[in-house]
């Protein structure tokens, strides 16, 4: 078979490399503050995996979560008094952002669910969570407490939070219309304004999930023609907008062809609202997006079930091994390409990967749980979870750290629309004397067995360079990787300390020998192969 070529061309205009896939997203907010919470954070910031920014659902929820009760427990803030005065409690609001600050992280806020004493569904009514407001002007006051309480606590840190309102309100998370969506957004908006006038914050919305787009059309028509609900002005401040891309539904396989149709689907709603585009110009261009508005994409996940694993469906063994790593890899060098390619300001992605699932519930360390390390949470195994030999970190990582190994600027890259769509991609950048070489492998197939010969050519290299020293690291079903090394010593459920300390060798990234490669003719040209769902990092030094 032919090897797969990549060519780049080596120029100082390129764009500067941004760390805008470097975020993640979960559901148990209460988990963060758990003994599992706080080492998990911890141990993605040891492992220099490179998140900046978290985002958490159930911020405002009631200890009965949004489904699962006690591990999808929200920080419950609000409450009644017996004469039916808004009593405010921000107690587990800030045990959970002083975890991740001092951890780190940045939050980006996602405004949710409805407390119970506001919601306007009747007392018996399952999922209250899910339900518009009773009275808007009390989330107003809620919004408006709480953005001036953590401005306050936060005031080294504030300027860099994130607001988003509510989490995909085009399914079950929102039993409202769009209309009463927009007027929330509306009131949010306005109980900001309310803490700051200057309007210096950045929020947006509307982190829509499904394929069929009206939703979406009617916050962006309201946000930029209709009447504001809270104003009574046209329009309304939107600093970005957020959308979801899953690429597997309902126990099928991840599929990027779905998760890459998807995403131009959204930007072609969001393309008629910008100067001259359809709905642009039946308005006159009175208002329009600006070319360059921030896409979000809040939650990226290869297969919906956020909870489940191997006992549940055995597809969701993926998520324990190289496959994972592979995807993030593969979705971080596709985007990149598609934002150089189409011009689109994909600013942050969320990948949904850090979610808190009890894997020891599941009766085994790996569990095909989407969780970025084997411990479990439930309350009744906390002191279980902080055993170190039922805590492993998963491959899913590796895609993380070797992405924040990338440095520099993007190296000009030929046939970037093929490369899109073809299962093995690569990405290359420049530093002073140094690239730095992202391949990656990731076909949608599980037991996909096929080796793939890959060339990659830089061109137009400077001519004081001769050689080229590399330094590879590779991660797949044999280097790398803590799940194929806890498989070779029989799967145990309890580790002996030779044995924990065989697999924990394999989560901080090793390199490969090094190799020295003549570079002719003003080009570098390196040759490797590539094993199913493997990614291929090369740090090279010119000389």
């Amino acid at each position: 078979m032919k090897p797969r070529e990549f060519e780049f061309i080596y120029s100082k205009e390129g764009e500067e490399l941004d760390d805008f896939f470097l975020a993640a997203g979960y559901d148990e907010i209460m988990a963060t503050t758990s003994p599992f919470g706080r080492k998990s954070l911890v141990r993605m910031r040891e492992l220099e995996c490179g998140i900046k920014y978290i985002r958490i659902h159930n911020l405002f929820t009631g200890p009965e979560g949004d489904h699962r009760g006690e591990v999808d427990a929200g920080c419950n803030p609000l409450n009644r008094d017996e004469k039916g005065t808004l009593q405010f409690n921000w107690t587990n609001i800030d045990r959970v952002y002083d975890v991740l600050i001092t951890s780190g992280y940045i939050p980006y806020i996602e405004l949710g669910f409805m407390p119970d004493v506001l919601s306007s569904a009747s007392i018996k009514t399952r999922n209250r969570w899910s339900y518009p407001p009773k009275d808007y002007d009390e989330w107003g006051t809620l919004v408006k407490q709480f953005v001036s309480h953590i401005k306050n606590r936060y005031s080294y840190v504030f300027s860099q939070f994130i607001f988003e309102l509510w989490n995909e309100p085009d399914v079950h998370y929102f039993k409202g219309r769009p209309k009463e969506y927009n007027k929330l957004y509306d009131t949010t908006v306005a109980a900001f304004y309310d803490v700051l006038p200057n309007g210096n914050f950045k929020i947006g919305g509307p982190a829509v999930a499904t394929r069929m787009f009206p939703h979406f059309k009617k916050f962006l028509t309201h946000c930029l023609y209709e009447k504001n609900y809270s104003t009574g002005e046209t329009g309304n401040k939107l600093d970005f907008i957020s959308f979801h891309l899953k690429g597997g539904l309902n126990f099928q396989k991840p599929k990027m062809k779905r998760i890459l149709r998807r995403l131009k689907g959204y930007i072609r709603i969001i393309d008629k609202f910008k100067k001259d585009g359809k709905i642009a110009r039946k308005h006159n261009n009175k208002a329009y997006l600006p070319d360059d508005i921030e896409l979000h994409i809040t939650e990226l996940d290869p297969m919906v079930g956020c909870a489940r694993g191997v006992i549940d469906n055995a597809k969701f063994r993926f998520r324990d091994t190289e496959y994972y790593s592979a995807y993030i890899g593969y979705t971080y060098t596709m985007l990149h390409q598609y934002r150089t390619l189409f011009k689109d300001n994909i600013s942050l992605v969320f990948s949904d990967f850090l979610h808190f699932a009890d894997e020891a519930m599941k009766g085994r360390i790996f569990a095909g749980c989407r969780s970025p390390t084997t411990a479990p949470f439930h309350s009744t195994k906390l002191e279980q979870s902080l055993q170190e030999t039922r805590i492993i970190v998963k491959p899913v990582l590796k895609g993380f750290q070797l992405i924040n190994k990338m440095r520099g600027r993007l190296l000009q890259q030929a046939h970037l629309e093929k490369c899109i769509t073809s299962h093995v991609n690569a990405i290359c950048t420049y530093e002073n004397n140094m690239l730095y070489l992202l391949i990656s492998n990731f076909n949608d197939q599980f037991n996909d067995t096929h080796l793939i010969e890959v060339s990659i050519k830089v061109h137009n290299l400077p001519n004081n360079y001769s050689t080229a020293e590399i330094h590879p690291l590779i991660v797949n079903k044999y280097t790398n990787n803590t799940y194929s090394t806890w498989q070779s010593i029989g799967r145990p459920l309890e580790l002996s300390e030779s044995q924990l300390s065989a697999i924990q060798r394999k989560e901080k990234l090793l390199f490969s020998d090094k190799v020295t490669h003549i570079i002719q003719k003003n080009t570098l040209t390196l040759k490797t192969t590539l094993h199913p769902h493997s990614l291929h990092f090369y740090h090279i030094f010119l000389n």
